[in-house]
């Protein structure tokens, strides 16, 4: 079994050239030292190779690498096919992000609503018109990014660091009174990596904005 999926963060200045061509001359020695390691076997355990050994390689950004002409004759891909936001790269630009947390608004709040500082809350609306609503949403904490809608930010004073929500069940988002969002509205975020799919018991899937099934999650320890 092979794996390079370290290849996607191989620094450019390494090789003076640009990531796509340091990532792409990387690959082509993975290649070369895992035909070795096949050589090797043949020269020094005949007993043990067949030509229908299976040579694993590739990984979740770098499978699309993989051509016609190189010693792997089975190639592994997992994550990629979802694309969560650290899986942004070249090799995956014919991808679309397949993997969202949806969740809801339960308040919904005019100006700058942050205990202590009410009293202040116009300084805040006047600096950045973004802050002159305020919403609560069920959770948070993810490590995800904000997608939608557009024109939300978070909570500067209450923001919570990745996997960890220090507002218990809610996070604080604000906006411009120009966003139209309402209560039960949903906010969704973009998953730095799809294993925040152990954080939910069921995965629903959503074709053409209708939903059309859904998928059990594999618990941890599975």
């Amino acid at each position: 079994m092979g794996y390079d999926g370290h290849l996607l963060h191989v620094p450019e200045y390494l090789s003076f050239t640009t990531k796509e061509n340091a990532v792409k001359e990387e690959h082509q020695l993975v290649l070369e030292r895992y035909d070795q390691f096949i050589e090797h076997i043949k020269g020094n355990f005949q007993d043990l190779y067949k030509k229908d050994l299976t040579f694993n390689g590739g990984g979740s950004t770098t499978y699309t690498l993989y051509q016609t002409n190189h010693p792997i004759n089975d190639i592994a891909a997992g994550s990629g096919t979802l694309k969560p936001f650290a899986f942004t790269f070249f090799t995956l630009d014919d991808h679309q992000p397949a993997l969202f947390i949806a969740t809801p608004v339960i308040k919904k709040i005019e100006g700058f609503s942050v205990p202590f500082v009410e009293s202040f809350s116009f300084v805040f609306t006047w600096w950045n018109p973004n802050f002159e609503m305020s919403y609560y949403i069920y959770g948070g904490g993810w490590a995800a990014e904000l997608v939608s809608p557009t024109g939300m930010v978070l909570n500067p004073l209450t923001s919570s660091p990745s996997n960890e929500n220090l507002l218990p069940n809610q996070s604080l988002l604000n906006a411009s009174k120009s966003l139209s969002l309402d209560i039960q509205d949903f906010i969704f975020y973009h998953p730095h990596q799809s294993d925040a799919l152990f954080q939910f018991d069921k995965v629903l899937l959503i074709r053409d904005n209708r939903l059309v099934g859904s998928w059990d999650v594999l618990q941890k320890g599975f």
